[in-house]
């Protein structure tokens, strides 16, 4: 996925509806290695049942996106940010 800075990104895995509501606290989002959860939240960062909106994206977004349940990955997205034209 590639976006340019200052655009909404949508990391949507479909697997976590599946799992159901009761589970999505066993859920575990991986930003490059290290762990984000719901207390990340801010102005930029939503969390919804498919997934995480990132607005107003910013080159420190950029990386490797993983979905854990315990052990076993759901899903994996690689997020692409670039400065875009600045004139």
């Amino acid at each position: 996925m590639s976006f340019t800075t200052g655009k909404t990104a949508f990391l949507n895995c479909p697997f976590t509806q599946a799992i159901g509501m009761k589970n999505q606290q066993s859920l575990k989002w991986f930003h490059n290695r290290t762990r984000v959860s719901k207390k990340h939240h801010n102005q930029r960062i939503h969390w919804t049942e498919d997934g995480v909106i990132i607005v107003d994206l910013k080159l420190v977004d950029a990386g490797k996106y993983e979905v854990y349940v315990g052990q076993q990955i759901l899903c994996r997205f690689q997020l692409r940010v670039d400065q875009g034209n600045i004139f």
